[in-house]
Order: structure tokens, then C-alpha cells, then sequence
């Protein structure tokens, strides 16, 4: 085992770099344990195939604030919300600072695109679980991608310093089943005066058609 580093060049394609789909070249499959770093790129660790291909099924934007985010999924409807931490009293002791009024909801087992931005100041997009880390900086979008392989609640932080209130933004995504984030977008767009993308919904709020759709989730 050990790590390869390589540079762009006849070995292997970077096609697609910066896009939705991204697609990676190898003439020989790196053996077991070894680490592949695709320098400008993002390190992609213990696949065996000799293509990796990247191509996320939902793409969520996150756009930080003084002292919050707010969320959008572009390709599945006109429809956002507000994401802020949740109020002392309202959540186990435990989890305050952590939880928000409004988790972020991604299916389990899909590529998740994320694209971030800001309205202020420069604030950081952390998930420390999925190992991402992105800067959100006024007039710039930025990206990166991530795989939950497991339901759950995960909980990051803003990581950039961006005021006084810099420790009050958390971060909560919660995996899901695909019918489960499907009642979940449905119920988001029926909020929004929109139709349903796949199917009829129910429950009256978002919330409801969630649970109804049978998650159950672990914090991570």
C-alpha cells in the first residue's frame, strides 16, 4: 500500500473537471489499501475500478449568512428554505448548537452535489462525516460532492470565523431512504405552491409526509 500522486498527462483523463460528471482514467487498477490523489481534484480513496465516475443524482445549494443557510435543490423545484440553530430548550441538551429548525435531506447511496455561495461574509460548508470542508464566498460558487452510504443524522459547523455569532451556525443532513426524500420534496414543493414530482402527497406540511414515508434516523 501507499499513496500515488499524479499529474494530468497521457496516464489518465480528468474529463469533465468541475462539472456534474467527472470521469477518471487509470491504466491499471491501484491495489488495495493505496490512495489516489488527482492533484486540483478531489482524492478518491479504495475504488478498484479502472473508471470512476461521478455523476450526482441531486444537487443541493447552500448559501451562508449572518448566521444561517439557506438551502435549494435547483433541479427539483422553485422552492428554499431557511436553515438556523435550533433555539436552547427546543432540542435535547446534548444536541443544542448542533440541531436546526430545518435539516438539509439527501437520499442514501446517491452521489450529492453541493454548491455554495454567500451573502456577506466568506462562511465554510463543514461536514466533518462526510469529510467535506468548502468554502461559501460572496459572488462565487464553489463545489464539491458527497456519498452517504448509511441513514443518519450528520452535524457539521460553519468553519470559517465570520462574526460573533460565527459558533451558531450548524449544519444538519439527514439521509434518507429514496421514498422517503421523495414524500420530502414533494411535500417541499406542495409548500410552494408547486406540483408534485413523484407523486401524490398526503400529509398537509413537509414534516408529515416525511414521517410518513417511514424514515428513521440515527444520529451519527
Amino acid at each position: 500500500s501507499g499513496v500515488i500522486g499524479l499529474a494530468p498527462g497521457k496516464d489518465y483523463s480528468l474529463d469533465g473537471l468541475g462539472s456534474p460528471s467527472v470521469i477518471v482514467k487509470l491504466k491499471a487498477t491501484p491495489a488495495a489499501g493505496d490512495k489516489l490523489v488527482v492533484r486540483m481534484g478531489r482524492s478518491l480513496v479504495g475504488h478498484k475500478a479502472k473508471e470512476i465516475a461521478l455523476a450526482p443524482t441531486v444537487t443541493l445549494k447552500a448559501v451562508g449568512y449572518q448566521w444561517g443557510w439557506t438551502y435549494s435543490y435547483p433541479d427539483l423545484g422553485d422552492f428554499e428554505f431557511s436553515s438556523n440553530m435550533a433555539a436552547e430548550g427546543t432540542v435535547p441538551e446534548e444536541l443544542y448548537r448542533f440541531e436546526v429548525d430545518n435539516r438539509v435531506v439527501v437520499p442514501v447511496g446517491e452521489s450529492i452535489r453541493v454548491i455554495t455561495t454567500a451573502r456577506d461574509v466568506i462562511h465554510a460548508w463543514a461536514l466533518p462525516n462526510m469529510a467535506i470542508k468548502i468554502d461559501a464566498v460572496p459572488g462565487r460558487h464553489n463545489e464539491t460532492w458527497f456519498k452517504p452510504e448509511r441513514e443518519g443524522v450528520y452535524y457539521g459547523q460553519c468553519s470559517e470565523i465570520c462574526g460573533v455569532r460565527h459558533s451558531a451556525m450548524p449544519i444538519a443532513v439527514e439521509v434518507v431512504s429514496r421514498p422517503a426524500f421523495e414524500a420530502w420534496v414533494d411535500a417541499k414543493r406542495v409548500d410552494a405552491g408547486l406540483e408534485p414530482m413523484f407523486g401524490p402527497v398526503a400529509a398537509a406540511t413537509a414534516s408529515d409526509a416525511y414521517a410518513d414515508a417511514g424514515s428513521a434516523a440515527k444520529t451519527q
